[in-house]
């Protein structure tokens, strides 16, 4: 989805960081990630800012104007609420 959203700079749009289900920071490496099979992000400049439950905080850290959620089962209905 980074890669979409920047591949025309023209749109505008900026990834400043991403929130992965099952994937968490890890003290000193911004591409940490745990548990084992759960990929990083491609760019490794890319901050991993917590899991899907951490997306509230995240945009309060980076002071972020714009979301997009792909599709997980980890949020439930009321989870963007």
């Amino acid at each position: 989805m980074q890669r979409q959203l920047t591949r025309d700079v023209r749109a505008g749009y900026r990834v400043v960081g991403v929130c992965v289900p099952g994937l968490h920071p890890v003290h000193g490496d911004r591409r940490g990630c745990r548990p084992g099979n759960i990929q990083p992000p491609e760019d490794p400049a890319l901050p991993v800012l917590g899991d899907a439950t951490a997306v509230r905080a995240a945009i309060l850290t980076t002071g972020a104007d714009t979301v997009v959620v792909s599709n997980t089962e980890h949020l439930g209905p009321g989870a963007l609420a």
